[in-house]
């Protein structure tokens, strides 16, 4: 196959950094989450009583929303490859549909020559 080069509309360095910098911001978020539940459990030491046991299980139950946004900022960087990767599928499709063409017509064209 021919080596033809295409112009994509996307920068492939930009956008991998860009998904490195996802998984870094899920990292992030994750010792963010870690820290505050921390200080919450440290909580217990200076808040007693029955509000604070209202108000631990109303953390816990925020707590849980914790994996989801985690999962939701790397999935965007699962998403980026996909895209990435469904860009470059199709600039091949494209360039390898470009060169049948082209061999085509020149066949065509020595045929034509030759008579």
């Amino acid at each position: 196959m021919k080596n033809y080069s295409a112009v994509l509309a996307m920068d492939d360095d930009e956008l991998s950094q860009l998904v490195v910098d996802l998984i870094d911001y899920g990292d992030s978020v994750s010792e963010i989450f870690s820290k505050i539940d921390s200080k919450m459990q440290n909580l217990g030491n200076y808040y007693v009583g029955n509000s604070y046991n209202e108000f631990m299980k109303a953390y816990r139950e925020f707590r849980k929303n914790y994996p989801i946004v985690k999962n939701t900022i790397v999935s965007y960087s699962d998403d980026l490859i996909a895209l990435m990767n469904k860009v470059h599928a199709g600039d091949h499709q494209i360039a390898f549909a470009i060169e049948n063409i082209t061999d085509a017509i020149t066949n065509e064209a020595k045929k034509i020559n030759e008579l």
